[in-house]
């Protein structure tokens, strides 16, 4: 899709996730590359859930990739707390346990999934392949 503006729809969706820390919610998306599912989280948690994820106390070289990731999850949080509401400002979408759908319909392992509100070209609610 690659343009300017996002969904207006799917933006003031993801801006109303962000305003709660603890709300998720299954979306699948079309973008380009093919379909994305998972579960849409807010920024904050993701990046907090991806420095726990990097952190395994291995290396100084991950604690230090961790703290980068837990400074900006604060510092979105400040922003948010000093902007609420941040409507319009949301340029991101952050998914949990994310899949690539393949084209034979398989999904690929769950991952951290971040990507550009403007370039999903459709998207609704509920996991693709997920079982009623």
């Amino acid at each position: 899709m690659e343009s300017d503006q996002a969904d207006f729809l799917l933006q003031a969706f993801v801006d109303a996730v962000n305003q709660a820390d603890d709300f998720t919610i299954a979306v699948t998306l079309s973008v380009p590359g093919g379909v994305v599912t998972g579960e849409l989280i807010t920024a904050r948690r993701w990046m907090n859930e991806v420095a726990n994820s990097v952190d395994t106390g291995d290396s100084a070289a991950a604690a230090l990739v961790a703290d980068v990731y837990r400074e900006q999850a604060t510092l979105y949080g400040s922003q948010r707390a000093q902007q609420n509401p941040l409507r319009g400002d949301v340029s991101y979408i952050h998914l949990r346990d994310a899949r690539w759908v393949t084209g034979n319909g398989g999904v690929g392992p769950g991952l951290y999934w971040r990507g550009l509100l403007n370039e999903v070209a459709g998207w609704s609610l509920g996991l693709l392949g997920a079982s009623a």
